[in-house]
């Protein structure tokens, strides 16, 4: 079983100002679901997404209905301080689902008593206090937010690696690709090899964009080969709550012909 992941460990409240989802497409991984919610805080009309966990797109579909329904507080003591431990809620929100995926949940929830021993990362040591670090942690956007989702329909959900999708999306146009640290995933332990290969991938993709890397912790090795090969790096406050030192966002923008 794939990991669950509860919420990002990414500042993607810094993304607001590193691209311009205004009326925007964007293509984005799943995971926690939370590249997904900030896109469509951040004004983007259209949001496919891709994950090679199709564990990640039935944890989405109860975070999807739960933040639709749930008030803010409701959604935090259930999602935040419970970390989905909390039958009634839980039962309340699978009736939203389609049988087959409320029932595989169901299965986990009774198999570990609560579904906490499936969620990474550890939540205590992120920020999620005022929406500086998941957009809709702050009060005021998560009813923004809450309303948006009550008038739009489920996103299209690939589920693929990363590596294939430029084959499976050859006629789609993305304004932003949002990729998170699947480099990492992708070229374990030979990332500095790797870069040029990497740019080539992102160069398969229709768009103008990609949020190529997310890094906590970037060596100067690889920040520079990034640099020579093309990509942008910026800094931003770090997610993490004890970490001293700030976090970088790679992106990799193609040049207008």
């Amino acid at each position: 079983m794939g990991n669950i992941y509860g919420f990002t460990n990414e500042n993607i409240t810094s993304f607001s100002s590193l691209y311009d989802f205004d009326k925007a497409k964007v293509l984005s991984v799943l995971g926690s679901g939370d590249q997904y919610f900030a896109s469509i805080l951040y004004g983007a009309l259209d949001v496919e997404l891709y994950d090679v966990n199709e564990r990640a797109w039935d944890f989405f579909l109860l975070k999807y209905y739960g933040i639709s329904y749930f008030d803010y507080d409701h959604f935090f003591d259930f999602f935040v301080t419970k970390e989905l431990n909390g039958r009634k809620s839980f039962d309340y929100l699978l009736g939203y689902l389609p049988e087959n995926i409320s029932n595989s949940l169901l299965s986990l929830y009774k198999t570990y008593s609560g579904l906490s021993e499936c969620l990474t990362p550890d939540i205590a040591n992120i920020c999620y206090d005022d929406g500086h670090i998941i957009p809709y942690f702050d009060k005021k956007e998560y009813y923004r937010l809450q309303a948006m989702l009550r008038d739009r329909k489920l996103p299209k959900f690939y589920l693929e690696d990363f590596i294939n999708l430029p084959s499976k999306l050859s006629n789609s146009h993305y304004d932003i690709v949002l990729a998170s640290n699947i480099f990492y995933w992708l070229y374990v332990d030979e990332e500095e090899e790797k870069v040029f290969e990497y740019k080539e991938l992102l160069e398969k993709f229709d768009c103008s964009v990609v949020q190529a890397l997310y890094s906590w912790s970037l060596p100067a090795s690889l920040e520079r080969k990034f640099l020579d090969n093309g990509f942008d790096i910026e800094v931003v406050t770090s997610a993490k709550r004890f970490q001293l030192y700030d976090d970088k966002v790679v992106s990799f923008r193609k040049v207008k012909k």
